[in-house]
């Protein structure tokens, strides 16, 4: 009974990592266990609880586990399970073996390493240069340092354009993404800032300097997990940051609604879940796009639209969607319209099907048969 719990709890991590990464579960077996063939159960679960991040990790992950299996006998925690983390390994093998973590490197004053902020002993660095981010990743556990294999410093400018890393004291302390996806410690460890306390010397090294809507969010979300107050006349200039600063805390926002009912579909799901009701200043906006229109008509509304009918008339697909929901029967205005795509003229008939009176429209179309 143990044993199928066990294999039922690694079934769900496989199944949970495969959603996640769009891959299938198979993929997700085979990449842990390149990372180690005898400990890919703990590789796992490390990967499960985003602990690491493979195969991007691979490298440090099997030099750690390889490391573990050498020295093992020494060690005072023999058991894999006994550790948390691959650092904890990491220090314990360093630690039995006498190795020596790698010096620092804290020249920044070189191209592409930008001080944006000092507040206490806290030095935050924007770098935009591939060198650079290697370099200054040194005596960390990073994979953007120069010395690890398939060192990523230059995906990561890629994907981002620029890397920040704070130091303490001199010593390079946390590497974050600008969208704070990322936090890790010198060890390679995401941070939980939910739970690590952070000093108010560290939130303000962490805080962005002249940010984007869509980055004075994910700080608000990720590390203040409150509200921003000076940044959100910048959040409420783009529909779709004020539209989730305002659910994760605020409810309705009047002073950011002239700028949300900009965007059709915002304005729609806004209204749903925001006002919970219907928006009338909004709907000049949200009837001009074809799915806001419809979902706002069936979800809002609850009834037909007629001001909205010519614009959703322009999707073959929102045509039908708004037969089956709003109309709850046969729309034959549109039906030109949606006999333009398969697909939803296939969906509108079979949504007939149920009427009695409809089936004489059903078999005009030859669809009993499929």
């Amino acid at each position: 009974m143990k044993l199928s719990v066990i294999l039922e709890t690694i079934q769900d991590q496989i199944n949970a990592i495969s959603q996640r990464l769009s891959v299938e579960p198979d993929a997700v077996i085979q990449i842990a266990r390149r990372a180690s063939n005898k400990y890919w159960k703990f590789v796992l679960n490390q990967w499960f609880q985003n602990k690491i991040r493979l195969p991007e990790d691979s490298h440090r992950v099997k030099e750690a586990l390889t490391s573990f299996e050498k020295y093992r006998k020494s060690l005072l925690l023999k058991d894999i399970n006994q550790y948390k983390t691959i650092s904890e390994i990491e220090k314990a093998v360093n630690a039995a073996t006498g190795k020596i973590e790698e010096q620092f490197t804290t020249n920044l004053n070189r191209p592409g390493v930008e001080i944006v902020n000092k507040y206490g002993h806290f030095t935050t660095v924007k770098v935009s240069d591939v060198e650079a981010l290697k370099d200054l990743g040194e005596g960390t556990k990073w994979c953007t340092r120069r010395s690890y294999p398939d060192c990523a410093a230059d995906d990561y400018l890629q994907e981002y354009e620029f890397i920040f890393i704070i130091f303490r004291n001199n010593k390079p302390f946390i590497q974050f993404t600008p969208d704070y996806t990322q936090i890790m410690d010198m060890y390679d460890n995401p941070i939980d800032v939910s739970k690590s306390g952070l000093d108010v010397g560290l939130i303000e090294s962490l805080k962005p300097i002249n940010p984007t809507p869509r980055q004075a969010v994910s700080f608000s979300d990720i590390v203040l997990q409150n509200r921003w107050p000076e940044a959100e006349p910048i959040i409420m200039q783009d529909p779709e940051s004020a539209y989730k600063y305002a659910g994760d805390f605020i409810g309705r926002w009047p002073e950011a609604e002239p700028f949300i009912m900009r965007d059709p579909i915002v304005a729609y799901h806004y209204a749903l879940y925001s006002i919970e009701g219907r928006w009338p200043e909004a709907e000049p906006f949200i009837m001009q796009h074809p799915s806001a229109a419809q979902s706002y008509a069936a979800d809002i509304l609850k009834s037909r639209w007629p001001a909205a009918e010519p614009i959703i008339l322009q999707s073959p697909f929102q045509s039908y969607l708004y037969a089956r929901n709003v109309i709850q029967g046969r729309w034959p205005e549109a039906e030109p319209v949606i006999a333009k795509d398969d697909s939803a003229e296939y969906l509108y008939t079979l949504s007939l099907a149920d009427d009695p009176a409809e089936l004489a429209f059903r078999e005009q179309y030859n669809m009993l048969s499929k």
